[in-house]
C-alpha cells in the first residue's frame, strides 16, 4: 500500500511524516465502521491546504465519492459524522507533527 519512492516520501513531509510514521501494518476494523473507513480513504488524498498545512477535508469531493460509492441518501448523514471523528483526528495527528 505505501510506496517509498521520491515523489511519496515528499507528499509525506508536506504534511508533517516521514517514511518511518506509515506502516504497512494490518489494523482490524469493526463491520459497522467499515464504509466509513472506505470513505475516509477514498478522500484521504482531498485536503483543504493553507500555507500552515492541512485544515480540513474537501467537502465537495466527500460528497462525489458519497456518490461514487452509491451511499444512499439515508446514511449519509450518520456517516458524515463518522467521517469527521476521523478527519478530527488525522488533523490532530498533522498537528501534532508538524509542531513537535
Amino acid at each position: 500500500m505505501f510506496s517509498d519512492d521520491e515523489k511519496t516520501v515528499s507528499s509525506l513531509g508536506f504534511f508533517g511524516f516521514d517514511a518511518d510514521d506509515v506502516t504497512a501494518d494490518e489494523v482490524d476494523v469493526w463491520p459497522n465502521n467499515w464504509e466509513a473507513v472506505q470513505l475516509f480513504l477514498a478522500v484521504s488524498g482531498q485536503w483543504r491546504v493553507s500555507m500552515a498545512g492541512a485544515y480540513a477535508l474537501d467537502y465537495n469531493a466527500v460528497d462525489v465519492a458519497m456518490n461514487m460509492m452509491g451511499v444512499k441518501k439515508r446514511r449519509r448523514k450518520k456517516l458524515f459524522g463518522f467521517l469527521r471523528v476521523m478527519e478530527r483526528e488525522a488533523l490532530s495527528i498533522m498537528g501534532e507533527k508538524k509542531d513537535g
